[in-house]
């Protein structure tokens, strides 16, 4: 049982949840002594939830005991090309029906305030393959600058590279040369 909305908070990133729902109930317990007697207690509830709410709390049921917590906003704004998903324990992933390129996929992802998927757990690897059309490559946010051996996302070195299957040879049209990486669903 939690005591506040912190231990919620708590509770749910260390079940990896992507949202959560906290709230106070109260019960009235009657004990069999009469009416005098009456006592009521509360509960403290902590709901931790596979994914958030991000259809503008289209699907939420409203319960005026709890509140909803989140780390992403309730409404997510996509272009018509593009396909929203959740993969419990991973995040918001938005798909692209559209052939591009390495740069151009990066563009598109900016341009909704996103970036290139990363795969760094194996949760992220298997829940994005499953959204990937058998023997379609997909990019993932991974680089090899300068063929380094070391493959890079925006947030730094990827350690667990052993999950991935990373296709070299395309390369994007800056000066800088970079092995870009591929995901496939075999």
């Amino acid at each position: 049982m939690v005591q506040n909305v912190n231990e919620c908070r708590n509770f749910a990133t260390a079940k990896k949840a992507l949202a959560f729902n906290y709230g106070i109930e109260n019960d009235d317990h009657k004990l069999n002594i009469g009416i005098q007697n009456k006592r009521r207690r509360t509960r403290r509830m902590c709901q931790a939830l596979e994914c958030p709410e991000i259809h503008n709390f289209t699907t939420l049921v409203k319960d005026k005991n709890y509140k909803y917590y989140s780390t992403y906003p309730s409404t997510i704004s996509i272009g018509s090309n593009f396909t929203l998903a959740c993969i419990p324990k991973a995040g918001i992933f938005v798909f692209s029906s559209d052939n591009l390129n390495y740069s151009q996929a990066q563009t598109a992802c900016q341009k909704i305030n996103a970036s290139l998927a990363h795969i760094i757990s194996e949760e992220r690897t298997n829940g994005v393959a499953k959204y990937i059309l058998p023997n379609t490559p997909t990019f993932v946010g991974l680089s090899n600058r300068n063929d380094e051996k070391i493959w890079k996302n925006e947030f730094g070195v990827v350690n667990r590279f052993h999950v991935l299957t990373i296709e070299h040879g395309e390369r994007d049209n800056h000066h800088i040369q970079r092995d870009v990486s591929l995901l496939y669903n075999n």
